[in-house]
């Protein structure tokens, strides 16, 4: 997506024939996706994503997956939503566990429920940040500073599925 965000924002011109007032027709699925705003972020997304230059792709870091995982197997089994772990821990406080930070650091999380549970769709549904006001997560998603990621998906008790995706400007695993 970073690379080439044009092909991204196609795919969401694609995603606009499904809509149907507030919910994304998935027929192939016999899935109905309710969404709180319709059609209009996935505008917004289109444009946003037609205007930003590529960027790079991101890096891998063990630490920040590390830290990811740690987030989805606390809030997944509870079935809580958020930043903050059980724990009360942050994102920076998960991945200074398994590593050193150069400065920038962030965070995104998706929750799908099943049989809507593809990498491809959680971006699409971070992109689109439908009932984000302030587009927060197209925005992480989007940071030309961020150079690495770690992920990690898995069970969550309410939303059947979770995505954390863990991002700095720089990250050296310990």
């Amino acid at each position: 997506m970073r690379s080439n965000p044009t092909a991204y924002a196609e795919e969401l011109v694609a995603l606009l024939d499904r809509y149907n007032g507030n919910q994304i027709e998935l027929a192939e699925i016999a899935f109905l996706y309710e969404t709180q705003e319709g059609v209009t972020p996935v505008y917004e997304a289109i444009e946003v994503l037609r205007n930003t230059d590529p960027l790079p792709t991101l890096d891998y870091a063990v630490g920040l997956e590390q830290a990811a995982r740690d987030h989805v197997e606390d809030m997944g089994v509870v079935g809580m939503v958020g930043h903050v772990g059980t724990d009360l821990s942050l994102p920076r406080e998960r991945a200074l566990r398994y590593g050193t930070i150069a400065d920038l650091q962030g965070e995104n999380i998706s929750y799908q429920y099943d049989p809507v549970n593809t990498a491809q769709w959680h971006v699409l549904m971070l992109l689109v940040d439908d009932g984000v006001p302030d587009r927060g997560h197209r925005e992480t998603l989007l940071k030309p500073d961020y150079r690495v990621t770690g992920v990690a998906c898995g069970y969550h008790a309410g939303y059947h599925n979770i995505c954390v995706m863990t991002y700095a400007d720089g990250y050296t695993d310990h």
